[in-house]
Formats: structure tokens, sequence, C-alpha cells
């Protein structure tokens, strides 16, 4: 068994440590047979020197350590030596040693490499199972290699995972490929394929288990390989691809596209499917160039909406741009009340982001990264077609469609035009637009107000001034980032936190530990972030160990904790004023020493904390009603759209 290309699954040596488990648990073994186990049956590669890591990792878990070695996987092939190969293959990859691989098909794309190295190295009759991008699945310059693939090993399943189990280190979308019989005639007619929903984790940043049974149960309650199981994978989700439908579409894996369900919904009534195409115009946005950029509206100028200034909120102004619109072509490019924005070039969580414009009374064009759906239809309502973009039934045809490198991925009007909306009778689409409207707008005026809200106390009154660097009343403690070789997400060790990006409103939610912390920040001491960016607030509401990117500020007992997170609430900006550095902006345990609050005595901390408290108890509760309605709706959408 190998865990081959470059990067050993998981936290450090995971792929091979589980299977290491797996056979120790499910197999009678006797000593020899102990023996083989821990010295002939694990391998694996990892180009860097976390080779060695991986090393200690096996044998603290009971050995297969022998097999690891420091290599570059697609430098050195390995011809027919294992007979299972699992892995997670680095992605987004350029390589120079595709040309080692069956002729160069996969020329320097590493995702391609590695698939083929992985091909390469097994034995006749051998099975692999990859975890893959899901631009593998359809980009249409890797056809040739998944043809070749399908030529040399039967594709037993695909599992489409949902985007996000990768996070917080990518949001890249991902399949589960598994081969058997390779280097075997391959007569298949049809594989397997299942759409993850849920994999038993959030997938947000923090990956916090749920509760109850997901799909990965499922799919592990039957056996992929096992004929007679046939009838239970169907109840359970998979879906049965026919092989020829996949050859007449240039070998794209992706199942749903093969799927008719998509076209029997019948739960409301007469409904037809309609691709994009068939009731709207697309219109490109308008390039320009950094010459023609003004910094305020004048006679000549137009502004642009731009891709930050596209949110689905609606448009924020602040973030479009001025620009100088002689020699620019504005027909057909004027924003109109009931027009659609739609992202064409994002990262692919953020592709295919809609705008829907109303309330428009001022000539306002949008940017070259963005298009406009116009619809052209009577029988059609904008606004439904807005919330159909909503819809996960949309994103996954946008996402599947998708061209992705590693940065921004990007779709064309060829593949939006193709996109299948469900239309139901227009009395109907009115309905569903009025009640979803209504849960907009509760979600408006509770983000109105949670918008609004400032942490503000008076502190005219207040005569007291102490700087933070004063001793008698708190000790400042500077991060410093612990050896990463101690990270990890097992709960081994403190909590780790690097940097604000974990912040919440109040405390933050760290997903890492640290075995070897350097620096470590009380519980209710207050975190503040000292570098890129400066200023960020937090209480620490458990023992932390923090990066070289925060620092601690802990409050003798003559200061109550949570007044000091109010009181530097207060002058957030003013710290944030206070970044310097030509990189990025940063301040020094001397600018915060420097940093002066107001702190009067105990007895009035306490009794403006008191206060405060019950401001952001009203806070959080328009929170909940934004998370509540928000689920509420997204709910709804997928319910009429799916």
């Amino acid at each position: 068994m190998c865990d081959c290309p470059n990067r050993l699954g998981g936290l450090i040596g995971g792929f091979l440590i589980e299977a290491f488990r797996y056979i120790e648990n499910n197999s009678i073994l006797n000593k020899q047979d102990i023996d083989v186990l821990k010295k002939q049956t694990i391998y694996g590669r990892e180009i860097t020197t976390t080779a060695r890591i991986a090393k200690m990792n096996m044998i603290l878990q009971g050995d297969g350590h022998s097999g690891i070695e420091q290599a570059d996987s697609l430098a050195n092939p390995i011809d027919g030596e294992y007979d299972v190969v699992v892995t997670n293959i680095p992605f987004s990859q350029k390589t120079e040693y595709g040309k080692y691989y069956y002729n160069g098909i996969a020329k320097n794309n590493g995702d391609a490499v590695c698939v083929l190295h992985c091909l390469r190295s097994l034995k006749e009759g051998g099975r692999m199972a990859l975890i893959v991008p899901e631009g593998f699945l359809f980009r249409n310059d890797l056809a040739e290699v998944r043809e070749f693939l399908l030529n040399k090993a039967k594709l037993q399943s695909v599992i489409s995972l949902p985007q996000g189990v990768f996070l917080p280190y990518t949001g890249v979308k991902t399949d589960i490929l598994y081969f058997v019989d390779a280097h075997k005639t391959n007569n298949q007619k049809s594989y397997w394929y299942f759409d993850v929903k849920n994999d038993g984790y959030t997938l947000d940043n923090h990956r916090r288990k749920i509760k109850g049974n997901n799909d990965l149960n499922k799919i592990n309650s039957v056996n992929i390989i096992d004929n007679g199981q046939i009838e239970d994978m169907q109840t359970i989700g998979f879906s049965i691809i026919d092989i020829n439908k996949v050859k007449k579409n240039n070998y794209n894996l992706i199942g749903n596209i093969y799927l008719d369900d998509i076209y029997k919904d019948t739960r409301f009534g007469n409904v037809e499917y309609l691709k994009v195409k068939e009731f709207a115009k697309l219109i490109r946005g308008i390039s320009y160039s950094k010459n023609q950029i003004r910094d305020s509206d004048a006679d000549n100028t137009i502004r642009v909406v731009t891709t930050k200034a596209a949110q689905q909120e609606g448009i924020i102004t602040k973030d479009t741009v001025i620009i100088e619109k002689e020699n620019i072509n504005l027909k057909d490019k004027l924003l109109k009340n009931n027009d659609i924005i739609i992202s064409l070039a994002n990262s692919l969580e953020h592709l295919g982001r809609v705008t829907f414009v109303d309330n428009m009374n001022k000539n306002i064009t949008f940017g070259a990264f963005l298009g406009v759906i116009r619809c052209e239809k009577n029988n059609i309502t904008p606004k439904y077609i807005y919330y159909a973009f909503l819809s996960d039934m949309v994103k996954k045809q946008i996402h599947t469609h998708a061209k992705t490198t590693t940065n921004i991925s990007n779709i064309g009007f060829k593949e939006i035009y193709n996109i299948l909306i469900p239309i139901y009778d227009l009395n109907y689409q009115i309905n569903i637009v009025n009640e979803l409207e209504s849960y907009e707008a509760i979600i408006k005026s509770a983000n109105n107000i949670i918008n609004n809200y400032k942490t503000n106390f008076s502190t005219s009154s207040i005569e007291n001034k102490v700087k933070l660097g004063d001793e008698t009343y708190f000790e400042l403690i500077m991060g410093q980032s612990p050896p990463s070789s101690s990270y990890n997400t097992d709960g081994d060790g403190i909590l780790f936190i690097q940097g604000s990006k974990e912040f919440g409103d109040m405390y933050p939610n760290p997903i890492m530990f640290c075995t070897e912390p350097k620096k470590i920040a009380p519980k209710n001491s207050i975190l503040i972030s000292v570098r890129a960016p400066v200023g960020d607030i937090n209480i620490a509401n458990n023992e932390i160990c923090i990066g070289r990117g925060l620092a601690a500020i802990i409050p003798t007992s003559k200061v109550n904790y949570k007044y000091l997170f109010f009181a530097l609430k207060n002058i957030e900006k003013s710290i944030r004023e206070k970044g310097y550095g030509s990189t990025f902006p940063a301040i020094t345990k001397k600018d915060l020493s420097n940093i002066e609050i107001p702190l009067p005595d105990l007895k009035t901390q306490n009794d403006i904390v008191k206060k405060l408290e019950k401001e952001w108890q009203l806070i959080e509760q328009q929170k909940e009603v934004v998370k509540t309605f928000n689920s509420k709706m997204i709910e709804r959408i997928n319910e009429i759209f799916n």
C-alpha cells in the first residue's frame, strides 16, 4: 500500500496511519503477519523534510515507518510495485515531469501527472482511491487523460465531496475516484456516483463535528464492489452513471449532469426546465485602464460596479470605481432595474455570486469580471431568476463548468446560457418572490441594527488615564509562534492562534492546537492583533498560545477585563491608525505600551460593563434573527429549485 505523490495525506502520514490501523484492527494476525505489516506493507513519499515527522508519527501509532522516504515522487516513477494506492494529491500544481508518464499525455498539469503516477505504480489488478480537485473530472484539456484512465482501469465509483471539506487550508471542491483492476482490459458499462452533502463536520473554517448520521456513514455501510448490493446502494443515494454518456460528453465524470431526476420535479405544479439562453440575454462588463480612474464624480465620469462592490445584499457604493467615460462604449452596459449582476471571475466559492439591481436611478455600469443577466420574457419574474441563482442546484452547475486555476475560477457566457432553471407559472413565481422577499426584509432590518451599533460610552467624566504599559494595571505579552511541527487539529497540547483570522465578535474560535507553546495568554486576558491587520480585539475565553500576530494584555485586579475590552473597542479605529510598515501594518510592544485608556474606579468599570453587556445581548439577538431567517430562506430556495 502506498501514498505516492509528494505530500503524505492528511495530517502528516495520516492516510497511511489510518490504513495501518484499519488492517491491524480488522485482521487476524500472527507474529509473522504483524512483522510484515510493520515493515513490508506501508510505503509513502514526501518531498520535504516532514518525511521525518511522518516516520515519527507512524512509530508512535504502531510502526510502518520503514517504507517512508523523502523523495520527489513525480521525478521518480514507480512501475507496478503496489497493490493499493491511497492519496490526496497536491492540488493545482505544475510539473516538468509529465514526460515520464505515458508519452506525456498529461503535459505539465500536476493533477493529471499525479494520477498517472499512481496508476503506473500499481500492479496488474491493483486498486487506487484518489482525492482530486473536481476540475480534474471535467476540464476539457484533461479529457485525453480521463479517457486513458478508463482504458487502463475500472472506475468503480466517484464520490463528490462538498466544498469546504479541506477548510481552512483550501476551499477547492474535491472528489474521491476509486479505481480497481488496474492494467486489465476494461469493458465496464457504468460506475457508481454519490454526492456527499454532509461529511459529519461543518463546512466552514472551524470544521466542528455534527452529531448524528452522515453521508460517509452511509457510504461505509455498503460494499461498493459487491454487485449483490445494488438495490441497497441506490436506496442510500448512489446513482448508476452510464459510461457511454460519459464518452459522448468529453469523458466528463461529474455524475450529476447525467441524472434524469432534474427534469421530473412536479411537487409545485406545472414546471418546465429552461436554459438561461431561452429567456434572457447576457451582457459583458466594460474594460478600462488605471489611467481612466478618477477621484470624484463629474459630468464626464461614470461609476463602475466592481466584483467587490457587487454583493448579495446589493451594490456597495463605496467599493465602486469612478472612471472617465470618454471612449467607453456604454451601449447596453448601463444597469437597469431588475438586472442580475453575476460574478464571472472569482474564487470558486464566490463564482456565480449574484446581485439584484433595484432602485437604480442614475447611470452606473459594471466591470469586465462581471456580467448581467437581463430577462426578456414577460412570463418570467427577474427576481425569481435571482433566487434560482442562490440555489445549490444552480451553484452546482456553475461549479461543474468552472475553469479553475490556483487562485481564481471563471465561467463563460456559453456555460451560463446553458444553466437549467425550473420555471413555474407566473403566479407561483410571484408567490415565491413575495415569500422570500419577506425573509430578506427581516434580515435587512436586523442587519441595519447590527451594522449601526458601535461599542461607545462616554469617557469625558473619567479623569484618570493610564497607559497599557503601566504595570500597576497591565502586563503585556507579545506573541511568538511555536514550531510548525507542533501544530495539530487533534486536540494535543494547548489551543493556538496565530493572528486575528479566528477572532469572533468577543471571543475567538481557534481550530489549531500546539504542543510546544512559546507565549501563553491566560483566560480573560485581552487579545489584540499587532500585525496585518492591527487593532482587532478579543477576549481569551481559554488559556491560549499566541503567535506573533497577536499580543495579550493581562489586567491586574484593579481592572475589570471586560471593561478593558470595551475601552479598547471604543478606540479601535485610532489603534488601527498606529500601524505602520512597508510590507504590512504592524505595531511594536512600545507602541502598544503607549496606548492610553480612561480608567475609572472598579465600581464604575463594573457599572459600564453591565450596561454594555445588555446592549451586546440585544445585538446578539439580532444576529440570531439574521442566522435563523438566512437559514430559512436558503432552505426554502433549495426546496423550490432542487
